[in-house]
């Protein structure tokens, strides 16, 4: 049995690296191995790459859902404190949180999103309404079953989806057709989600009363979700623009 002394590179512990019946060409390798760490060093060590690979599949995973990188983390000195906190507690109820440019809507959103998406693993998808309106109607013009099929998939396949500043999407009957659907879906899966918008509820029954399902989406809505108010007089005075 052959034992030789060192100590840890990381604290400086003693070290006992004990090489056994090795075979002699393993053992010179291990002699010339440039880095020596004790037990709890190397133990940290795996837990720090651990930690890391889990950050990349996060990170991966947050891209995938569509979140803005610099809205995903919570500032709450600039933030919408009194927002931030109204959405957390009604977390898992449908929302419609509405108010004026400034009142930081979507970097709540985002950042509690996020953290629904990394602390419960669930499945989340963000969408902007006028990149959805502009994705549906592509998918349209290729294939109905296509734009059917993403349909179905946003409705029974995600946790949560949050739909942000709706009235901007280009409101046209196939893009109607599609929200009420998922609208429609999301109330028998009885799953989260969100809405954001810049208009008051007058102003959207006027945009989308022009489309067959327009009416049906805002009642549904009506029926189903939990109103949130977002004010700028909540917003911190070194707070400058941003949604």
């Amino acid at each position: 049995m052959y034992f030789k002394d060192t100590f840890c590179e990381n604290c400086g512990a003693a070290v006992v690296l004990n090489y056994g019946d090795i075979d002699l060409e393993t053992r010179a390798v291990i002699k010339k191995t440039p880095h020596v760490v004790c037990d709890t060093c190397g133990d940290l060590a795996r837990e720090n790459r651990r930690r890391s690979l889990n950050w990349w599949k996060d990170k991966e995973r947050i891209n995938d859902a569509g979140f803005p990188e610099d809205l995903i983390k919570w500032d709450s000195i600039k933030g919408n404190n009194t927002l931030y906190e109204s959405i957390k507690a009604a977390q898992m109820r449908w929302l419609w949180i509405s108010g004026s440019h400034g009142t930081c809507k979507t970097r709540a959103l985002c950042a509690l999103g996020a953290e629904l998406l990394i602390r419960k693993r669930w499945k989340v998808a963000y969408y902007r309404a006028v990149d959805l309106g502009t994705k549906v109607s592509a998918l349209y013009s290729k294939s109905v079953d296509k734009a059917e099929a993403f349909q179905r998939k946003l409705a029974w396949g995600f946790d949560l989806i949050i739909i942000d500043d709706l009235g901007k999407e280009v409101v046209t009957p196939r893009v109607i057709e599609f929200i009420y659907g998922l609208v429609d879906a999301r109330a028998v899966s009885r799953k989260p989600l969100w809405f954001s918008t810049n208009l008051d509820g007058d102003s959207l029954e006027r945009l989308y009363k022009k489309e067959n399902h327009g009416p049906a989406i805002l009642r549904r809505l009506r029926e189903n979700c939990e109103t949130i108010q977002a004010f700028k007089k909540d917003m911190p005075a070194i707070a400058k623009g941003g949604n």
